[in-house]
């Protein structure tokens, strides 16, 4: 998308000011693309990545993580090295990042995240009000 394109888009963000600033708004502004924030604070009820999305990338990442650092404990040990100490190198995140990402994000997740059914997804605009309802009543 450039600026003179005829192309618009829709970029949804999740309710973090940080990822919607005023440049950000600008740059979309002058590109053409429609900035929608989410909900400021957004329960998980309401906040469409925490529904699908991160509900499957948490898990899934935080065992990544366990099944690294055992390696390399195991590889310490192997080699008559102490285990104390040995941790996750920053080195490490993308590797540990690759498969949870890409299995909690898949095209199929993120539809179901922004379905809007009323068990699963929340809508695209602004949000699912049923889930708004659901929430309340517990």
């Amino acid at each position: 998308i450039t600026k003179d394109s005829e192309i618009k888009a829709v970029m949804l963000f999740d309710g973090c000011s940080s990822h919607l600033t005023p440049e950000m708004v600008d740059a979309c502004q002058e590109l053409g693309i429609i900035a929608q924030p989410g909900l400021p604070n957004g329960s998980h009820m309401t906040n469409r990545e925490d529904l699908v999305g991160f509900a499957i990338f948490k898990p899934r990442f935080r065992k990544a993580q366990r099944e690294l650092l055992k390696q390399k404990q195991t590889a310490a040990a192997a080699a008559g090295k102490t285990v104390r100490g040995v941790g996750l190198a920053k080195e490490d995140f993308c590797r540990l990042l690759k498969e949870p990402f890409e299995n909690a994000f898949s095209v199929e997740r993120n539809k179901m995240s922004w379905g809007g059914s009323l068990d699963r997804g929340t809508g695209i605009y602004p949000f699912n009000r049923c889930q708004l309802v659901k929430l309340k009543r517990q």
